[in-house]
């Protein structure tokens, strides 16, 4: 027969290593930052040593299957934003054409503030509309995928961790107990197996 203290040490034994072995994997997820040498091994963590693969395939999963040319095309076909980017349009274009023809010598100054508001009015609904076939003409010249790829693979690894721990710290720490569970229930088998084998 087995020891009774066995019974409440082996699973808190077991406990404490799977909880401590889940929470030095979750943070070498993310350090050490620089390789360190130990035993003869290189040891880095996963998003520093394959930082930049991450973005990529991040990059690429965004601009197939979440955003790519075909959602920015809907989006720039949706009317709130037509309307949006025209206003936006109108005004810029209403600006410059005044700032221009005040520079015209002895015109300037006869041209009524309608006639170019009236003219930027125009240009900016039409440059609204063709904003989807814009967007489906500069399809392959966009560089979604590299552009995310360089912001991904730019951000500061303290950034990086904090993103991923906002995102799914919850989930990492149900991983990080359930290894003390899982220890606890390896610890309750040793005992079982220590008192059957006395």
């Amino acid at each position: 027969m087995s020891p009774p203290w066995s019974w409440i040490v082996l699973p808190a034994v077991g406990a404490l290593i799977g909880l401590a072995t889940n929470w030095i994997a979750i943070r070498m997820l993310f350090r050490p930052r620089r390789p360190i040498r130990f035993l003869g091994l290189s040891i880095q963590g996963v998003l520093p040593k394959r930082r930049e693969e991450l973005a990529a395939r991040a990059a690429r999963v965004v601009e197939e299957r979440l955003l790519g040319p075909e959602g920015i095309e809907k989006a720039l076909a949706r009317e709130e934003v037509r309307s949006a980017l025209r206003s936006s349009i109108e005004e810029h274009l209403r600006k410059a054409a005044l700032e221009r023809i005040a520079r015209i010598p002895f015109v300037g100054g006869l041209v009524p503030d309608a006639i170019p508001s009236m003219f930027a009015e125009a240009l900016a609904k039409e440059a609204a509309n063709a904003l989807p076939a814009w967007a489906a003409s500069a399809r392959g010249s966009l560089g979604l995928k590299a552009i995310i790829t360089e912001n991904i693979a730019g951000m500061d690894l303290d950034r990086l961790e904090s993103l991923a721990m906002e995102t799914a710290g919850r989930e990492l720490s149900v991983v990080i107990w359930l290894g003390a569970i899982l220890g606890a229930i390896v610890g309750l088998a040793e005992a079982a197996a220590a008192a059957l084998l006395r």
